[in-house]
């Protein structure tokens, strides 16, 4: 027979289980007040957490999830994870969840939803899935770890596109910069038809003043849609004269909403109505500093808003034409050098045959005066001759007729 405790046995094995249960109890107070710190945490995350089952129903989540899903906690219990987040009924072709579940491993993936519950418009999020193993290594759980990336999404969309665009007009200007503006018709059909598809705008055109600056006229107009130039619109001065101004002021016009814009809607009615344009990018032409017409990008359909890449390539655009209005005037300078040197020619040529006809009349004149003194001094000569010779043939007959005793017949004068 088993021997009984005595009192104070007794009283010593109830302070141990005293001491026990007060253990238990910090223990249990400890635990709690980890938990609650671990919930804390878990809740004040910025990313969306679950604690789900393998069949991926909620088991838990923090309050970033129930806050931006507007629902209660409760709620969310026992929901599949991609019916309550993007309200589908089967998990997403690239859940990193299915994967885990098949390689025992950590998995992440990048997750886009055309639609999530809660949230306006498409997202992307950064998806881990962590597997939770019991002793034995079977997954019992996953904890999911969803972060909304789509800003940083749009942000590198947007540099990508950006990028793409600047090396698209870099090239265009680079095959421009190599082009032959020896005919300048051809060179602003090569122009508009880059730019405009480069830009991948419908219209783009260029536009110089006639000599009065009564109005542009278009020099050039390429149309994307139907792959064809043609020429010869007309904006004036008078009916648009505040776009003008700020044209000339300002060097570029970037007009989202080119309609009801405060500097191109002088165009709506007679000009970007009849044509169905909704969005316009101009910019100036400029002739040593002077403001001689412009280049206009020309968009059709929904608004378009024009970057400042854009805006750039269409400066760039317009330096190249005034390029080719230098070309092209230094060649019709040089074409009126010519010919004013071949009239030049032609009257110097003239004058030297003149000069030399006068020189050789000349010529032709001293030679004939030449022969003619030649004849007056022989002639001078003879007449000498003669007259000596009557002077001594007087002579003799005065002396004759005096020895007839007749008086002399003639006179002499010595």
């Amino acid at each position: 027979m088993a021997k009984k405790p005595t009192y104070e046995e007794l009283e010593q094995r109830v302070k141990e289980l005293e001491k026990e249960a007060l253990k238990r109890r910090q223990a249990g107070k400890e635990l709690r007040e980890s938990e609650a710190q671990k919930k804390a945490l878990l809740d004040a995350s910025i990313d969306r957490i679950r604690f789900v089952d393998t069949d991926m129903k909620i088991i838990w989540a923090n309050k970033t999830t129930t806050r931006e899903l507007n629902v209660a906690p409760e709620d969310l219990i026992g929901q599949f994870c991609y019916k309550a987040l993007i309200g589908k009924d089967t998990p997403c072709p690239e859940c990193p969840t299915t994967k885990a579940l098949k390689t025992g491993n950590i998995e992440q993936a990048i997750l886009h939803h055309p639609y999530s519950k809660g949230i306006k418009g498409e997202t992307y999020w950064d998806t881990y899935a962590v597997p939770i193993k019991n002793e034995s290594g079977d997954i019992l759980n996953f904890i999911q770890v969803s972060r909304n990336i789509t800003e940083r999404k749009q942000a590198e969309e947007q540099l990508s596109r950006h990028t793409e665009q600047i090396n698209k007009h870099k090239l265009a200007l680079q095959k421009l910069a190599k082009m032959d503006f020896a005919d300048f018709d051809v060179a602003l059909k090569s122009t508009t038809e880059l730019a405009s598809q480069s830009l991948e705008a419908e219209r783009v055109c260029v536009w110089l003043f006639n000599e009065d600056q009564s109005e542009m006229v278009c020099q050039d107009l390429y149309q994307l849609s139907h792959d064809s130039h043609e020429k010869g619109l007309t904006l004036k001065s008078k009916d648009y004269p505040n776009y003008f101004r700020a044209l000339k002021e300002k060097r570029t016009i970037a007009a989202d909403d080119a309609q009801n814009h405060p500097l191109t809607n002088e165009l709506t009615e007679g000009y970007l109505k009849p044509l169905g344009i909704t969005s316009r990018l101009s910019a100036a032409i400029l002739l040593q500093s002077d403001f001689v017409g412009g280049v206009s990008a020309e968009h059709t359909g929904p608004l378009r808003e024009w970057s400042e890449e854009e805006q750039t390539f269409l400066i760039s655009i317009a330096d190249l034409v005034t390029l080719a209005l230098e070309i092209a005037r230094r060649q019709q300078t040089e074409i009126e050098l010519k010919k004013h040197r071949g009239r030049l020619e032609e009257l110097v040529e003239g004058r030297t045959a003149e000069l030399k006809e006068e020189i050789s009349e000349r010529k032709k004149a001293e030679e004939e005066l030449q022969r003619n003194v030649e004849d007056l001094e022989r002639f001078s000569k003879l007449a000498v001759g003669r007259e000596e010779q009557m002077i001594k043939l007087k002579k003799e007959i005065n002396e004759l007729l005096r020895g007839l005793g007749h008086p002399d017949k003639y006179k002499i004068v010595d």
